[in-house]
């Protein structure tokens, strides 16, 4: 039992000289922080589990998007209403990273408006809409996000905007 004890306060002695404990710890947080991120993601955006938003979220959550309104509870009335219109709302997650208090993930939400959707009218298309997210956690809570969106992309699949390299039509006189 000894030569383990001392080993351990050696090996710890090591690690700590080595600075290589703050970097476990960083690791170690940046793994529950995209956790936290995937886990919300995947129960609110792929289940429509709005119940899930409170064990994510802090209250006071900032959302830099001007197309969601500020805090908890605008973020799950933003969510309900898109659930509504969009039904088959659904996220893809293709990468996820993580550094101190923030998380990056890249992925696509797709789904078809079946009903107006804010200033989308339903067109019986389907989208697929290309998205970084970033994403900053404070004492195991989401407390900021940032979006860059595929707008243009969506908007065009479903036949609001003329497809890229479409030349306008001349209006008659």
């Amino acid at each position: 039992m000894r030569v383990t004890l001392r080993s351990a306060i050696v090996a710890a002695l090591i690690f700590a000289s080595m600075g290589l404990v703050p970097e476990l710890a960083s690791a170690q947080n940046a793994a529950k922080n995209k956790a936290l991120v995937q886990g919300m993601m995947d129960e609110v955006f792929n289940r429509h589990d709005l119940s899930k938003i409170d064990n994510a979220m802090a209250e006071g959550y900032v959302q830099h998007n001007p197309f969601v309104p500020q805090g908890r509870a605008g973020f799950r009335g933003y969510m309900q209403a898109t659930f509504a219109a969009v039904p088959d709302w659904r996220f893809e997650l293709r990468k996820i990273s993580a550094e101190g208090d923030l998380v990056w993930t890249y992925g696509s939400y797709s789904g078809t408006p079946k009903s107006q959707w804010g200033q989308i009218p339903p067109t019986g298309k389907s989208f697929n809409m290309d998205a970084a997210d970033l994403w900053r956690i404070k004492d195991g809570y989401i407390v900021e996000h940032w979006d860059v969106l595929d707008v243009n992309g969506m908007l065009r699949q479903l036949g609001l905007l003329p497809p890229l390299g479409a030349r306008a039509q001349p209006s008659g006189n």
